[in-house]
């Protein structure tokens, strides 16, 4: 058996000729303790790593009852949790030994016993022990690495958010997923789809800030054919492209005034009228919803309207900053770094421990999104396929202990600020955001797009922040 464990069996009998029995049946095999008593069973089970304990019932000091035997089953259940117990016993005890069975114990063995059969009831059980750990042990890994619908994590605050999609996730209601940019609002949706009743059927997306606000109904709702001028023919709303499924409505507080009242009717009555129109369409959606912004506060400037926040937010969700959960940076960037590697063509891509400590530590103002973008600059312009903390395309970000902003927000900065003396307030943000763009830019090698991933920006903010400060 020389490259394999030795399993030990602890063999407890108070008669030593069964003991030594026993003892030459398994010893070609397996490694054989002996104990006694109960004391003497427990010294053992505490000093030596026993895989199988056989027992007798019958035990000193009351050999007439299987009250030992029964102590010393309960004793072995808590210092060895996944330890089989094999009972041994005459057949006047069948009625106790049954019930033990019942009770859990991996088999039970009649005296007297033949050697073959006992043999042949050891390795079973040390077997199926050993496949009970290997489940107990995949069971402990999932739940450190929790997953839910492709989403990655194994902080408190991600398995704690697991738990409510997954409860979520069967249920039909309207959900209003909230949270900073990037936290992963679009991953979470799909994920409330493939874990659902509906997977099988659409899932739509209709993202709020990509689609102009004059055309966000006519996405929505779809329209007949001559409902205006152009409309040669009639165009299928993500309403109806989604029936039976999930419409995933990003940014929902972009919504005109007009959609918003439509989508309100739809909610109510779960048809909509296309625009042009007047045949209603009746379908079975489920909506889920997001926003970064306050959409109560919307409600307050008249921007939104109170009864359709209402049935939006039957249930909210809020998604944690990455900030909150740092558990999560180390499997999130080890999932994007080999994704990434499969998509570049590298599929050796690694990070070193450094690197990843590195990743740790940064403050991740633009969330999930911002990493990830973060990752795959750095892939792109690594020599090899292992990046180390030099590596990594990581914006500069301010000292220790200041707000981990990466930049304002265009409508909040002064264009003039950078006149301006430069140990005014206003100066000596317009000096920092200059500084972040500037390297940006420069770990990117100019390319714009790229440095504004790394910033978490879109193309008109970083387009916005060249022409202010005149880089790029």
């Amino acid at each position: 058996m020389s490259g394999h464990h030795t399993s030990t069996v602890l063999v407890v009998d108070d008669l030593a000729t069964e003991r030594r029995l026993l003892y030459h049946a398994l010893k070609s095999d397996h490694r054989v303790l002996e104990a006694g008593d109960g004391a003497a069973a427990l010294a053992q089970l505490e000093s030596e790593p026993v895989d199988l304990v056989l027992l007798d019932l019958h035990l000193p000091p009351h050999p007439e009852s299987a009250a030992e035997g029964v102590r010393i089953l309960q004793e072995v259940r808590r210092l060895r949790a996944h330890c089989p117990v094999v009972i041994v016993t005459g057949d006047q005890d069948r009625g106790v030994a049954l019930d033990m069975v019942r009770r859990g114990v991996a088999d039970l063995l009649l005296k007297p016993i033949e050697a073959e059969v006992l043999r042949t009831v050891i390795a079973r059980a040390l077997e199926r022990a050993a496949l009970e750990r290997e489940l107990h042990e995949a069971r402990e890994r999932a739940a450190e690495r929790a997953t839910f619908g492709g989403l990655i994590g194994r902080s408190r605050a991600a398995r704690e958010l697991f738990a409510r999609l997954e409860r979520l996730a069967r249920a039909p209601t309207t959900v209003l997923l909230q949270g900073e940019s990037g936290t992963g609002k679009s991953a979470v949706a799909r994920a409330l789809h493939i874990e659902g009743p509906r997977a099988v059927k659409p899932f739509v997306v209709l993202d709020g800030a990509t689609i102009p606000e004059t055309l966000i109904e006519n996405e929505l709702f779809g329209h007949a054919r001559g409902a205006y001028t152009g409309a040669e023919a009639p165009r299928t709303g993500r309403i109806e492209m989604a029936d039976g499924g999930t419409l995933f409505r990003d940014e929902i507080g972009n919504l005109s005034a007009a959609a918003q009242a439509k989508l309100l009717l739809f909610l109510d009555e779960r048809a909509f009228t296309p625009v042009g129109s007047n045949q209603p369409v009746r379908v079975d959606v489920r909506l889920v919803a997001a926003s970064n912004r306050d959409l109560a506060e919307l409600v307050r400037e008249g921007r939104f309207r109170a009864d359709l926040l209402f049935r939006v937010q039957v249930t909210t969700v809020t998604l944690p900053p990455l900030r909150e959960r740092r558990e999560d940076i180390a499997p999130l960037a080890e999932h994007f770094i080999a994704t990434l590697g499969t998509e570049f063509g590298r599929p050796g891509a690694r990070l070193t421990p450094a690197a990843v400590s590195l990743l740790e530590d940064f403050p991740w103002p633009g969330n999930v999104r911002q990493l990830r973008h973060v990752l795959e600059s750095s892939l792109a312009l690594a020599d090899g396929d292992v990046l180390d903390a030099a590596d990594l395309a990581l914006p500069v970000v301010p000292s220790p202990g200041a707000e981990p902003a990466v930049t304002v927000p265009p409508a909040a900065a002064d264009p003039s600020a950078g006149a301006r003396g430069q140990g005014t307030f206003g100066g000596r943000v317009a000096e920092f955001e200059r500084r972040l763009l500037v390297e940006a830019l420069e770990r990117t090698r100019g390319n714009k797009a790229a440095a504004g991933r790394l910033l978490g920006l879109d193309e008109n903010q970083i387009r916005y922040l060249c022409r202010k400060h005149g880089v790029g």
